[in-house]
């Protein structure tokens, strides 16, 4: 029977590896001097092989079947170059519907939710353009089926850079901003877009840089803004563009701002460290010193940041808060039973999340004390 080509290949490396252990490097003296003799290639010594014996011949089939799969795995899997400019990620402008189906996906098909939001975005380039959200069975079929393979065509270090920003933000927010007790039988007390990078009025800073949440009936002061994580005060007090301003660093580093307060909350200084919940302030319209006639002319509102560390850029990044504001807004702090006090400088831990769907009975007090 006639032998294959790959028999024949695994003889022929067999043949020269026993002429490699049989060769010997002899040294000949000519003209007083000592000269290396070199045999021919196919007899030359082999010092990696020596001393294996009858296993020389495994261990070259061996090193041949690994090289033949390594090159058929990067032909078939090509490791893709990431190059996305800050700009684009910090926007990221995923569809809600999109998100919200990987979350529960992830939860079905037990995978990692921050890695599995980085690989999604990785693979639509981080949404450089807003686009209609697939059909979750689109999402399901095409992406979480071939989630290994689409995975593995980044290198890890790409996808933990945005792995990190993606579960630092996750981990550490807990609640919405803005908590249950004002709404009506109908419609909840405030309303809000993805206004990242529209245009602001103030000249400081003309491209808004997170998500301003509104007060549907432009009070100042009725709504209280809580804490959405827990950590340390940064700063908080006045600014002439941001009015009332609180910033608060979560346990992981990130940076959650509160701006345009209408008041804060006694008992906010810097250095101390607050719980997710807790009151920081109410919504209000302050700030806006660039503009002279915008003072307190603007709607009631909160300018909510997010700037997590990371190191796609050396100067303060911010992300888009939406898509997270959309995850944690079935989480708000009931304050129809905890109703705050001024003279309670920092609220005990919040009673159980509620979500925004449900019907409230009793009509909470439209105006808020003074505080």
């Amino acid at each position: 029977m006639r032998a294959s080509s790959f028999e024949r290949g695994l003889r022929r490396g067999a043949s020269v590896l026993r002429s490699i252990r049989r060769s010997r490097t002899r040294v000949r003296p000519k003209g007083g001097r000592l000269r290396l003799h070199r045999p021919a290639i196919g007899r030359a010594r082999f010092v990696g092989l020596r001393g294996l014996g009858p296993y020389s011949v495994h261990i070259f089939a061996a090193c041949l079947v690994v090289i033949v799969v390594v090159m058929a795995g990067a032909i078939l899997v090509p490791v893709r170059r990431v190059n996305i400019h800050p700009d684009v990620v910090a926007a990221f402008q995923i569809p809600q519907r999109s998100i919200i189906t990987l979350r529960v996906l992830s939860d079905i098909h037990a995978l990692d939710f921050p890695e599995v939001l980085a690989v999604y975005a990785l693979e639509n380039n981080f949404f450089p353009t807003r686009a209609e959200a697939p059909p979750p069975e689109t999402i399901e079929y095409m992406f979480i089926q071939h989630y290994e393979m689409i995975r593995a065509s980044f290198r890890r270090s790409d996808v933990l850079r945005y792995e990190d920003i993606f579960r630092n933000i996750l981990t550490e927010m807990r609640f919405f901003p803005i908590p249950i007790g004002f709404d009506n039988e109908f419609e909840p007390s405030y309303m809000y877009g993805d206004s990242f990078g529209t245009r602001n009025v103030t000249l400081a800073n003309p491209r808004a840089g997170g998500t301003n949440i509104y007060d549907r009936e432009n009070v100042p002061g009725r709504i209280p803004v809580v804490a959405v994580a827990s950590g340390t005060i940064l700063r908080s007090g006045w600014t002439n563009n941001f009015g009332y301003r609180v910033e608060v660093q979560g346990e992981r580093g990130t940076v959650f701002t509160y701006s345009h307060l209408h008041a804060i909350t006694e008992g906010i200084n810097d250095g101390e460290t607050i719980m997710a919940g807790e009151v920081l302030g109410s919504i209000g319209n302050t700030g806006f010193a660039g503009l002279q006639h915008a003072r307190g002319q603007a709607p009631a509102h909160l300018r909510f940041t997010i700037a997590p560390q990371t190191r796609l850029t050396m100067d303060v990044f911010y992300i888009n808060p939406y898509p997270f504001l959309r995850l944690v807004e079935e989480f708000r702090v009931d304050m129809r039973q905890h109703w705050f006090n001024p003279a309670m400088p920092h609220m005990p831990l919040p009673l159980q999340p509620v979500a925004p769907q449900m019907v409230w009975p009793q009509p909470m007090p439209q105006t808020l004390p003074r505080f």
